[in-house]
């Protein structure tokens, strides 16, 4: 599909002042920190035609409303922001998707590997404990590491966005802000722009397939 056909929703996790979000090492909160990358992305995704729209929640505001709302906006498909945290300390990135949905999964292991390409670390491991269905490279830990995964808690309250969507939906995962190294690699790639962009070209190359 072309990308000036494709209808893309982007959504920043958690809420501001949320304190429900994970914090990196160097205190920013996921809210915060992927502002700028959802900024960043549909940045991109409009100049180069797509229609997209970026949801993004002040404090109190309802995920189920921003829900409600993609959903009337018909998206091809939806991705919400986050990063990760996990003792001990985990570094990759992480797609998460509704495990019935084989869109889902192939739009999160796109993410995964586009987006894991620019924050990756060096012998880096990811949580071996996380029920994962899918994974590379996780035993001998070397680059890159990302995973796809489906979700097993379908209850879980921080899943109603992959749970209430009527698209293929992902919950991204960029990195791990407690793993110091990747944090600050993401930081860099977070300010100068090259994390946001590799989001819209991932979210491009997956509507390509369609």
């Amino acid at each position: 599909m072309l990308a000036e056909d494709l209808r893309i929703a982007v959504v920043v996790g958690h809420s501001e002042g949320s304190r429900s979000e994970a914090h990196a090492v160097d205190g920013i909160g996921e809210w915060e920190f992927q502002s700028k990358v959802a900024d960043d992305a549909v940045r991109y995704l409009k100049a180069r035609r797509a229609q997209v729209q970026l949801w993004s929640r002040k404090k109190g505001q309802s995920l189920q409303k921003v829900i409600r709302e993609v959903n009337k906006f018909k998206a091809h498909f939806a991705v919400e922001l986050h990063f990760n945290s996990i003792t001990p300390p985990a570094a990759g990135t992480e797609g998460l998707f509704w495990p019935t949905s084989a869109a889902g999964a192939a739009l999160a292991w796109q993410l995964a590997q586009d987006v894991n390409r620019v924050v990756a670390v060096q012998g880096a491991r990811l949580p071996r404990a996380v029920g994962q269905v899918r994974s590379w490279n996780a035993e001998k830990g070397t680059p890159p590491i990302f995973d796809a995964r489906g979700i097993q808690q379908p209850n879980g309250p921080w899943l109603e966005f992959l749970r209430d969507t009527t698209m293929p939906a992902v919950l991204l995962e960029t990195h791990f802000g407690n793993h110091r190294l990747q944090h600050a690699l993401a930081m860099l790639r977070r300010d100068d722009g090259t994390l946001g962009r590799a989001v819209a070209l991932s979210l491009l190359a997956y509507g390509q397939k369609l």
